[in-house]
C-alpha cells in the first residue's frame, strides 16, 4: 500500500510554492513567512519508501485507497495539488495518492496549516503540492515479487532556445499481496494498474501543461473483513492546466466506475473548473465550477467567486504575513470569508492565526437512502480556527523545530450511525484538539539523521476521532547511498464511541542506492520486519516488499 506513497522527507530547504508559474518557476513564498511549511526533492532521496518523517502527517486507508491525515484532520479537509492543480474528487473529498506511479513524483510540498485564504475552499486544515521530477531525461525499469513491475521515461528538449517541452509515460502494476498471520495464508487479489502520461509545453510567457490516469484496482478480499467478493474499481483521470501572463486556467475531470461481483455497477463523472487573474502580485480573482453525474447521488453543479489580498514583510529582525479571501458561493448564496496572519523572527520564533471553510462533499449531501446509509441535504459547511505557536532554528550541522497548536472545528462533518441503524452524516458543534510537533534532524557531510514527532495532548470531541494515531515518531538515518527509517503509529480509536481502539505498531524501511556511470541501482524493501498491522480493522497492511529499479539517464 505504501510502495506508492509519497516521500515526505524534511530537506534543507523549506518552500511553499503558488500555484501560478512560468517554465518551471513560481513565485515562492519563503520560510520566513510560512515557517510551518516542509518540502523534499524527492530524487535525492527514495521517493516511495519514507511517508511519515514530516511531524503531524500520517497515513490513512480506506479499503485500496491510500490518502493523508494532518493533525488529526481528516482526507477531506486537505488540499491535493498536482503541478499546482487541484485534483481531489469532490464526489467524496478523497485523492488517491496510488493513482500517480511513484516514478512521476518528484518535489513535494506540504503545508501543515490550514491556508484556505490563500490556496482556495478546501484547503483548512492543510496542503499538499506533488510536482513531476526535476527535468532530467530518464528512463527507469522497475520489478519485485509477484508480478510488481513499472517502466517510466520522460524525454525533455528545448526548441529554438525559446520554448520547451517535456513529454513523459509510466506504467506500473502493484500486486495486492497481504500476509494475514491469523489464518496463516498470504492472500493475493487484483492489485493495481496504472497507465500515466503527460506532455507540457512553456516559454517564459505561458505554460501549458496536460496529464492523463488510467487506473484499475481490486477491492481486498479479506476473510472476516468487510469485503468478500471479487469488486473492481475502474478510473479515468484528466487534469490540465495553461497559464499565460496574469491569467490562470486549471481544469480536473474524472470517471469513476465500481463494478460489484453481484449487483449493478455504479458510475461517476466529476469535475472541476478554475479561472483565476492575478492583476497584481498581492490580488487575485478567481472564478470556479465543479460538479457531479453520477448512478448514485445524481446531477448536482455549483460555482464561486472569490478575491484574495496576500501581504508579506519587508526583510527586516520580525516577518509578518497576511492573506485574506472572501469566497461568494451563488447556488447557496453563502459568503465564506478566510484570513491567515501571522509573524515570524530571525531567531527562529512565529506565532499564527488562520481561518478556513469546507463543503460537504456530494457523498456528504446526496447519498441515496440504502439499509445503511443516508445523506444529509441539509449539511452545513465546517469551519476551522487554528492558532501556532513554534520555533525554528536552522544552524550548520542541526535543524529543530517544534510546534504548539490548537484547532478549533465548528460544524465539523462526521458520519455516525443514527436511531435507526444507518449511518448518515451531521455537523458537531465544537470539537477542539490541542498537540505539538517537532523534530530535530542532524547532518555531516553526506550522513543524516531525523527524527520527528506528533503527540495530541487534548481532544475535546462527543465522537472519537477514529482512524487517527494519538501519537507517532519517526527516526530517520543514513547517507547518500543508504536510507533507513523507522516508523511509529501510536493507539487509534476504531469507533465513533467507546474504548475500542486499535494497536500501535512499528515499521522499519530500507533503500539502497548504487550508482554506476549514467546508471542507478536501487533495491528497496518496505515493513522489513514483515511487521503484521492494519490502519482499518479487517484489512491488513501488505507484509515485507522489496523493489529492484534501474535507471538510466538519456
Amino acid at each position: 500500500m505504501f510502495a506508492l506513497f509519497l516521500a515526505l522527507i524534511l530537506a534543507d530547504s523549506t518552500y511553499i510554492l503558488s500555484p501560478i508559474y512560468v517554465k518551471g518557476k513560481r513565485p515562492d513564498i519563503a520560510k520566513k513567512y510560512f515557517p510551518m511549511t516542509y518540502s523534499i526533492d524527492t530524487p535525492k532521496f527514495k521517493p516511495d519508501i519514507d511517508f511519515l518523517t514530516i511531524p503531524g502527517l500520517s497515513p490513512r486507508n480506506y479499503v485500496n485507497m491510500t490518502g493523508v491525515s494532518i493533525r488529526g484532520s481528516g482526507m477531506e479537509e486537505i488540499k491535493v495539488l498536482f503541478e499546482g492543480i487541484p485534483v481531489k474528487n469532490p464526489q467524496n473529498g478523497y485523492f488517491d495518492f496510488n493513482v500517480i506511479p511513484s516514478d512521476m513524483i518528484g518535489r513535494t510540498e506540504v503545508l501543515l496549516t490550514g491556508n484556505s485564504s490563500y490556496y482556495g475552499y478546501n484547503s483548512m486544515a492543510g496542503l499538499i503540492n506533488i510536482s513531476l521530477p526535476s527535468p532530467s531525461n530518464f528512463l527507469k525499469i522497475g520489478a519485485g515479487p509477484d508480478g510488481y513491475f513499472s517502466a517510466s521515461l520522460i524525454e525533455g528538449a528545448l526548441i529554438k532556445g525559446k520554448y520547451f517541452s517535456r513529454l513523459g509515460f509510466s506504467f506500473e502494476k502493484t500486486p495486492d499481496v497481504l500476509w494475514v498471520p491469523q489464518i496463516k495464508t498470504r492472500i493475493t487479489n487484483a492489485g493495481r494498474e496504472n497507465l500515466f502520461s503527460f506532455f507540457r509545453l512553456g516559454s517564459e510567457n505561458f505554460d501549458l501543461f496536460l496529464a492523463i490516469d488510467n487506473s484499475k484496482r481490486g477491492v481486498p478480499i479479506i476473510p472476516g473483513g468487510f469485503t468478500t467478493t471479487h469488486d473492481s474499481i475502474r478510473e479515468n483521470l484528466i487534469f490540465g492546466k495553461l497559464t499565460y501572463k496574469k491569467i490562470h486556467l486549471d481544469f480536473t475531470k474524472e470517471n469513476f466506475v465500481y463494478a460489484p461481483e453481484f449487483r449493478e455497477s455504479s458510475t461517476s463523472n466529476t469535475y472541476s473548473i478554475h479561472l483565476k487573474y492575478t492583476p497584481f502580485q498581492f490580488a487575485n480573482l478567481t472564478l470556479s465550477r465543479e460538479g457531479i453525474k453520477s448512478s448514485s447521488v445524481g446531477t448536482h453543479e455549483r460555482s464561486s467567486i472569490s478575491a484574495s489580498l496576500n501581504f508579506s514583510g519587508l526583510q527586516s529582525f520580525f516577518y509578518p504575513f497576511f492573506s485574506a479571501s472572501s469566497d461568494y458561493w451563488f447556488k447557496s448564496r453563502r459568503l465564506n470569508p478566510s484570513i491567515f496572519m501571522g509573524i515570524s523572527s530571525k531567531a527562529g520564533l512565529y506565532v499564527s492565526y488562520s481561518t478556513g471553510y469546507r463543503l460537504p462533499t456530494y457523498n456528504d449531501l446526496y447519498w441515496p437512502s440504502t439499509p445503511y446509509a443516508v445523506g444529509n441535504p441539509d449539511l452545513k459547511p465546517e469551519y476551522l480556527k487554528e492558532y501556532e505557536v513554534g520555533f525554528r532554528r536552522e544552524f550548520k550541522f542541526l535543524k529543530i523545530f517544534i510546534t504548539r497548536f490548537w484547532r478549533n472545528y465548528r460544524d465539523l462533518i462526521k458520519w455516525a450511525p443514527g436511531a435507526n441503524g444507518k449511518w448518515s452524516p451531521l455537523n458537531l458543534q465544537n470539537v477542539s484538539i490541542y498537540g505539538i510537533d517537532g523534530g530535530i534532524n542532524l547532518k555531516f557531510r553526506q550522513y543524516f539523521a531525523k527524527f520527528s514527532f506528533e503527540y495530541l495532548d487534548r481532544i475535546y470531541s462527543p465522537v472519537n476521532l477514529i482512524y487517527y494515531p494519538l501519537n507517532s515518531w519517526n527516526l530517520s538515518f543514513g547517507s547518500g547511498f543508504l536510507f533507513i527509517t523507522i516508523n511509529h503509529e501510536g493507539e487509534r480509536y476504531e469507533r465513533l464511541s467507546g474504548p475500542k481502539i486499535l494497536k500501535p505498531f512499528t515499521i522499519v524501511n530500507l533503500w539502497i542506492k548504487i550508482p554506476a556511470g549514467a546508471n542507478t541501482l536501487e533495491f528497496s524493501v518496505t515493513n522489513l520486519t514483515n511487521k503484521y498491522y492494519t490502519l482499518v480493522r479487517g484489512y491488513p497492511a501488505p507484509g515485507r516488499e522489496w523493489r529492484v529499479k534501474i535507471t538510466t539517464k538519456l
